[in-house]
């Protein structure tokens, strides 16, 4: 593995460290700035409304002047967000989710510099495995050095990590990264994000490939938000469990996309039998965290669910990225992240809306899954009509 992919992967797992540190915290979050249960998760919204905005503007740049830049700017943002943390009152959470939402286009990049570098197909469903695989290293050791901060330390002692964290990848971008952009844009920047989405939603290559990857997110994230208060409500798991609980789930995915993506699902699988597999493996872990009656049976569906979820980024992304213009990689990924970014503000409303209803949210999940199946087999469909014809 060449010096750039590493200086990547290392950049990526900071990125995620930032994030898996703040899970645990939670519930010491809405204590700190006496905020009622739901406001957690609307921060959440905050972040991703900003980011769904911001994100084809910063892929667009990255096109434009190139990669490096722009992810400076995105890393510092996250910077400033964490000392805004440090004010103890309402509206510095929320500020701080905004700031991180608008700049918060650094994992786009980071995927458009790997589609930069990758040789082939094959090389880059890898390559997208191994970030998958960075995502679960930096959810296991982030969640529990979040935990072992609430245990030891306060919530502040995590904002201080998190703030190290963006400062050392900031340095690592300035001195490691080269630009690996060199089919530079030159068509004009739009800061209107809706024509650029409009683009991509509206193509009939690209149309039910997306609003499947949107109900997909939306399954995923409508519980995500709200897990710990689940786990708590249903079966009395504290914050500080949930953490090493996904510190497992880590692990998970990292034997997955490390090992078992390129040994196992690219190797026996095609690109287009991966999307058929991903919502419809889902669905069983799904039934079983409604349906379960006790705690270590929760624990087991929750699990089952990983292996499919972490199979998202390399299918759905490789298959949206193989179908554009080098010159547009940037844009493409923008619109991916400010996709990823609508299904964490919409998952969390609703999330919320079933939190405050008392509804079993995995309800929403399962409807979320079976039309995300729905809309991959008409987007399945119309490939083998348009290559037949």
């Amino acid at each position: 593995m060449n010096g750039q992919k590493i200086a990547v992967y290392v950049s990526i797992l900071l990125d995620v460290l930032g994030i898996g540190i703040l899970i645990p915290a939670m519930t010491e979050l809405m204590h700190l700035y006496a905020l009622p249960d739901y406001a957690v998760s609307l921060g959440i919204v905050a972040y991703s409304l900003c980011s769904f905005l911001a994100a084809p503007l910063m892929g667009q740049l990255s096109d434009i002047y190139g990669r490096r830049w722009p992810l400076v700017v995105s890393i510092f943002g996250s910077s400033i967000s964490w000392l805004i943390l440090f004010i103890s009152a309402p509206w510095a959470y929320f500020l701080a989710r905004i700031v991180n939402g608008i700049t918060g286009g650094n994992m786009s990049i980071l995927q458009a510099i790997l589609t930069d570098i990758s040789i082939d197909e094959n090389d880059r469903k890898k390559n997208f495995g191994l970030l998958g695989a960075m995502f679960g290293l930096g959810f296991v050791i982030g969640p529990m050095l979040g935990s072992l901060l609430m245990d030891t330390g306060s919530v502040h002692s995590i904002f201080t990590f998190g703030l190290v964290f963006s400062a050392i990848n900031i340095v690592l971008v300035l001195t490691v990264f080269k630009e690996t952009n060199s089919h530079r844009s030159t068509r004009k920047l739009n800061i209107n994000p809706f024509p650029v989405l409009w683009k991509y939603i509206s193509h009939i290559d690209y149309r039910w490939i997306m609003i499947s990857l949107l109900f997909v997110g939306i399954a995923s994230f409508s519980y995500q938000s709200i897990m710990a208060i689940i786990t708590e409500q249903r079966f009395n798991i504290s914050g500080t469990h949930i953490g090493y609980y996904l510190a497992i789930l880590g692990l998970i995915t990292i034997i997955n996309q490390a090992l078992i993506v390129p040994k196992f699902w690219i190797k026996y699988f095609t690109n287009k039998q991966l999307l058929n597999i991903i919502s419809l493996g889902m669905i069983p872990g799904v039934m079983v965290m409604l349906l379960a009656p006790q705690r270590w049976i929760f624990i087991i569906g929750w699990f089952s669910i990983v292996p499919f979820g972490s199979l998202l980024q390399v299918a759905y992304n490789n298959e949206i990225v193989k179908k554009v213009e080098h010159t547009k990689v940037g844009e493409a990924v923008g619109v991916l992240g400010s996709l990823q970014s609508l299904v964490m503000f919409v998952g969390p409303l609703i999330g919320s809306f079933a939190l405050a209803k008392n509804i079993p949210v995995f309800i929403f999940t399962l409807v979320s899954l079976v039309l995300a199946f729905i809309a991959i087999r008409r987007y399945l469909y119309l490939e083998q009509y348009h290559h037949e014809k």
